[in-house]
C-alpha cells in the first residue's frame, strides 16, 4: 500500500532528524564549554557548525512535509493534525511501535535541546552583563567626573587605586 512505503519513509526522515538533532544537542554542549572558557575562537566555530547542522534539520523538513502532504491526500486529514500519535494508532500496523518510539526520542531530544539553548542564552546574558559592567568601570577609571565639586574636593572621587588624569 502506498500509505506504508509512505510511513516507513516518514520514518527515515523522522530518524535522520533524531541524529541531527543528536548533533545539535553535541555542539550545543561544545558552545557551552566555549562560553565558559570565554573562548571566541572555539564559539564561532560552534556556531558555523550550529548552522550546518540547522541547514540540515531545515531540508529534512521540507521532505517530512511533503511525505505528511501525501499522507493527508490519502487519509482526508489536513496535514497539521496528522501527529505519529494518529499515524501510529490508525495506519502503523508493523511500523505501530517505531513510530511511537520516535515519537518519544523526538521529544526528548527537543525538550533536551531547548533546555540547552535556554542554559547557554543565560550564559550570554551574563557574560553580556558582566562585559558591560567591566566597560563601564574601565570608563569610569579613564575618565572620572570632576575632582572639585562646589566647596572644594569631593571626597568620594579619588580612591587609591583609580587611575588619575591631568591635564596641563
Amino acid at each position: 500500500m502506498k500509505q506504508d512505503k509512505l510511513l516507513q519513509k516518514l520514518e527515515v526522515a523522522l530518524t535522520h532528524n533524531i541524529r541531527f538533532y543528536n548533533e545539535m544537542a553535541e555542539e550545543l554542549a561544545i558552545e557551552r564549554v566555549a562560553l565558559k572558557a570565554h573562548s571566541l575562537k572555539d564559539l564561532e566555530t560552534s556556531i558555523r557548525r550550529k548552522a550546518r547542522i540547522t541547514h540540515k534539520i531545515q531540508t529534512l523538513e521540507g521532505e517530512r512535509l511533503s511525505i505528511l502532504e501525501d499522507l493527508a491526500k490519502i487519509t482526508g486529514r489536513p496535514a497539521s493534525k496528522l501527529t505519529l500519535l494518529w499515524l501510529a494508532e490508525n495506519f502503523g500496523g508493523p511500523l505501530k511501535d517505531r513510530l511511537l518510539k520516535l515519537r518519544v526520542w523526538l521529544r526528548e531530544i527537543v525538550d533536551r535541546i531547548a533546555d540547552m539553548n535556554l542554559f547557554n542564552r543565560g550564559l550570554i546574558e551574563q557574560l553580556i552583563k558582566v562585559n558591560y559592567s567591566s566597560a563601564e568601570k574601565l570608563h569610569d577609571l579613564i575618565q572620572p567626573g570632576s575632582t572639585y565639586i562646589k566647596g572644594g574636593m569631593d571626597p568620594n572621587k579619588l580612591k587609591p587605586g583609580q587611575v588619575v588624569s591631568q591635564t596641563m
